[in-house]
Order: C-alpha cells, then sequence, then structure tokens
C-alpha cells in the first residue's frame, strides 16, 4: 500500500459529503493526490492503477444508496486498493447503506479496511423545517479529524494489512426495498431568479436548462438539493406537498443528535 498520499471517491451534490472526507483526510495528514468526483457523470470507466489509500464518501437517499451514485462507482475499477467507506444521514438512520456500499466496493476491486458514519444536514432542510440544520458542524468535524488520525495508527498493523481481515459492519445484506419517490422538481421565484445558471452547475443528473428561464425536469430531478443550495437568489423550493409532509414528519420525530459512528 502507498503511504505518502490519499485518494477521495465522492458523490456529494451539496457538498457536505465531501467536507467529511476532507476532514478525515486532514486527521491521517496525508495529501490528498487524486480527487474523482462522481457528483457529474464520468465520461468513461477510470482504472485505479495504484492502491493508494482511498476514501469513498456517499449519503443515504431512504436508507440506500442513491442510485445515481451506485451507477457512478460502478465506472471505477481497482485491484485490493484498501479503502475507508464514509457514509453520510441526515440524522434519521444508515439503514443498509454503510453494508451496500461496502459490498459495491468490494465488487469493484475495492478492500475496506475501516468505515465510519456521520451526520449532515437534510437536504430537505430549510428555513422553516429543521432537520439536522448546520451539520456537519464543528464537533462533527473533530470527529472525522480524530477518525482519521486513529487509522493512520492502525493502518499498518498486521490484522489490518492480513488477507483474512474482514471489516464488520452494521446492516441487513438484504437490503430494505429502495423507495420510488414522486416526481417532483424545486420550484422557480421568477421574480428572485436573475437566471444566472448556478443551479444549472450544481444539478448531478443535469436535470435543469438555464436560458431566458430556468426548466427543471422532473422526471430527471433525484430530490437533492444541490440547486436550491446553491442559488444565490434564494429563488428556488421545494413546495410539493408530500416532500413538505415527509419533512416534517423527519424534522419532528428525529431532533435527537445522533453522533458519528467508526468500524474497524
Amino acid at each position: 500500500m502507498t503511504n505518502k498520499a490519499l485518494r477521495l471517491i465522492s458523490f456529494s451534490p451539496t457538498g457536505t459529503t465531501k467536507k467529511i472526507l476532507t476532514s478525515i483526510a486532514e486527521g491521517i495528514n496525508l495529501p490528498i493526490k487524486e480527487d474523482i468526483d462522481l457528483t457529474k457523470p464520468q465520461a468513461e470507466i477510470i482504472t485505479i492503477e495504484n492502491n493508494m489509500l482511498t476514501l469513498v464518501g456517499v449519503p443515504v437517499h431512504a436508507g440506500r444508496m442513491p442510485l445515481t451514485a451506485v451507477e457512478r462507482l460502478r465506472t471505477l475499477k481497482a485491484n485490493n486498493v484498501p479503502t475507508i467507506l464514509v457514509v453520510v444521514y441526515g440524522n434519521r438512520n444508515v439503514d443498509d447503506t454503510l453494508i451496500e456500499l461496502k459490498t459495491e466496493v468490494q465488487n469493484l476491486g475495492f478492500n475496506p479496511k475501516f468505515a465510519g458514519t456521520f451526520i449532515s444536514e437534510h437536504s430537505w432542510n430549510t428555513a422553516t423545517i429543521k432537520i439536522a440544520e448546520g451539520r456537519p458542524d464543528y464537533n462533527d468535524l473533530q470527529k472525522a479529524k480524530e477518525f482519521g488520525k486513529t487509522i493512520s495508527l492502525k493502518i499498518n498493523k498486521k490484522e489490518v494489512q492480513s488477507s483474512n481481515y474482514q471489516l464488520n459492519i452494521p446492516g441487513n445484506p438484504v437490503y430494505k426495498e429502495r423507495k420510488v419517490f414522486p416526481k417532483i422538481k424545486p420550484i422557480v421565484d421568477e421574480e428572485l431568479c436573475n437566471t444566472c445558471g448556478d443551479c444549472e452547475k450544481a444539478c448531478p443528473v443535469s436535470a435543469i436548462q438555464v436560458n431566458s428561464l430556468v426548466d427543471i425536469d422532473e422526471n430527471k430531478c433525484i430530490l437533492c438539493s444541490a440547486c436550491i443550495k446553491q442559488c444565490p437568489q434564494e429563488a428556488m423550493a421545494f413546495k410539493d406537498p408530500w416532500l413538505t409532509k415527509v419533512a416534517g414528519w423527519l424534522s419532528e420525530n428525529f431532533k435527537e443528535r445522533k453522533e458519528p459512528e467508526f468500524f474497524f
């Protein structure tokens, strides 16, 4: 294993997963030599040429990996690359996402050694419906750094390097059914919108086109809120009654602060 630098691989529409990976990297105290951003489509299969320590991070989408993240992760090929798994969720539950990520990366040739779950502001958090607002906060990022420091101490131990090493993590290998959400898209306030195009750039699935107006394809939208959070005019919002009801339920039932968990 190459211990001189790190590789980051992430699907992070609103940037919080990437922020946590970066904090873990700071704790490991090695430079980031390669940064593969799966938030945007990959043009071709990427073959990982060396066994540099790699961090792979994804958010939770209703207890599973986002389907878009799965599809893009499968554009990678590796060969026994030592890997740190990171899953980020909106204070409800990881469910089967971590074990799903582990299985996916193993099938692609990565070798999971460590794993962590972290909390971030839910994609549907708003000024009036609070769901893990402001997370990851200072304490979360400090814990991410401490996780990285622990990894730097453990990574070269014989039991971790052994071919028999097994990373034990929670989750059901028979995954929960992937939920199919209604076709919903953000609503644009045309009086506030100045068609700057930031939403189009932020969208991970190319569901937005900006010309004289903002056109959003609800059949492509994955409800990640990247466009809403990137809009400098605060001109976009989800206003669908179903989504508002679910967001309210999450806010009401998952107020108690959850903390990161680590698996070695």
